[in-house]
């Protein structure tokens, strides 16, 4: 097992955002914004199994259906998930906690 650290970063304001992992709610907001001092909106771990990894981001104000990242888990990982104007995520995966001012 290994550990996933998901950093929702820039970008948010006001969102409702529910995260889940294998139809498993891992974390769910419904006014999330992000702290634009250090560029961070909340921040959450879970325990995940070694290999692929499927997350589903849905963001119900902007679309009704989730965005899917996939990554492979080899050991403590850290995610960073960041929304453009667009509002289409975008992602940074680190081997070690992102810093935060």
């Amino acid at each position: 097992m290994a550990t996933l650290t998901i950093d929702l970063q820039d970008g948010f304001s006001q969102e409702k955002v529910i995260v889940s992992l294998a139809g498993r709610v891992l974390f769910q907001h419904e006014r999330l914004s992000t702290r634009t001092q250090v560029g961070l909106a909340a921040s959450f771990a879970t325990p995940v199994a070694e290999g692929p990894v499927s997350l589903d981001f849905l963001l119900p104000q902007r679309s009704d259906r989730p965005q899917t990242l996939t990554l492979t888990i080899s050991a403590n990982t850290w995610l960073g998930i960041s929304l453009n104007a667009a509002g289409t995520l975008v992602s940074r995966i680190s081997s070690t906690p992102f810093l935060y001012a």
